[in-house]
């Protein structure tokens, strides 16, 4: 076998990888899911095991802790405790703050997500 003809083989049977180290699910534009706290409610556009992405009023400073209950469903909950990363210029007005979660679990994430499929099917 010719050297290109492996090279050629190894280019193909290479798996893409992401640059994302955690699937994240994107709230419908449709769906109402809230983050409070003790100070504010805010909209939440996405969750991964990781962080959650919400939109905001202001900006909120970096390294903040913010510790809340996020709201989905008929009473569905998951508990969080979180540190600002960045705040990012909202897509449709304001901010969107990126948090990472210390104690967000992937059942959480799937039952989000099972929840979301019941309601709106696969996408």
């Amino acid at each position: 076998m010719a050297t290109d003809e492996k090279t050629s083989r190894r280019e193909y049977s290479r798996p893409e990888y992401s640059r994302r180290e955690y699937y994240r699910v994107t709230v419908p534009e449709s769906e109402y899911v809230t983050l409070k706290t003790d100070d504010a409610e805010y909209r939440v556009v996405e969750i991964s095991e990781n962080g959650i992405r919400f939109e905001s009023n202001s900006c909120l400073p970096a390294d903040e802790w913010v510790r809340g209950t996020i709201f989905y469903g008929q009473g569905e909950s998951i508990h969080v405790t979180s540190q600002v990363l960045r705040c990012d210029k909202g897509k449709r007005s304001g901010w969107e703050i990126v948090v990472s979660v210390l104690n967000l679990m992937m059942p959480d994430v799937v039952a989000f997500q099972s929840y979301l499929v019941r309601r709106y099917g696969l996408a």
